[in-house]
């Protein structure tokens, strides 16, 4: 259904492929092109030859870096497609997360010197409920003195 107007309005066509109807402008030079045409670029997208003086303008160093990381793909490692390093980080991170839910020695435990979770009261001060409830060890002396 198109008018006679429309079909001769050749801004309405691709220009490499005269037969084929589109809207999509080049970013660079603002032609009409077709969704074969179209190469997806930052912002928008580009022609083909648009696409080849952009490659041709390019430093060394763009090419190499384009060449080294594959176009862009900087978070993928390999040629697999699969952020490697995003999943090694994510395993890490669960592994220690995982860690930090089990005590960590059996300094902690309640069969231990203090018989209970550390307090900001000092190991003086602190009545115990029968002498000699806590046996005494290397690294406390609260078995040796009592005090009331």
């Amino acid at each position: 259904m198109t008018t006679p107007e429309f079909a001769s309005n050749r801004d309405n066509f691709c220009y490499r492929h005269p037969g084929r109807q589109s809207f999509v402008l080049c970013q660079r030079c603002m032609r009409t092109i077709c969704p074969e045409c179209q190469t997806q670029g930052p912002v928008g997208v580009i022609c083909p030859e648009c696409m080849k003086a952009q490659r041709k303008a390019q430093s060394p160093a763009q090419k190499h870096a384009n060449r080294r990381w594959g176009g862009g793909a900087v978070a993928m490692a390999g040629r697999s497609g699969r952020p490697m390093v995003t999943y090694v980080l994510l395993a890490i991170t669960s592994a220690i997360g995982l860690l930090q839910r089990f005590p960590a020695s059996a300094a902690r435990s309640p069969s231990s010197c203090g018989s209970g979770p550390p307090t900001s009261t000092p190991i003086s001060r602190v009545r115990r409920s029968s002498p000699g409830a806590c046996s005494p060890c290397s690294s406390c002396t609260a078995g040796s003195s009592t005090s009331r």
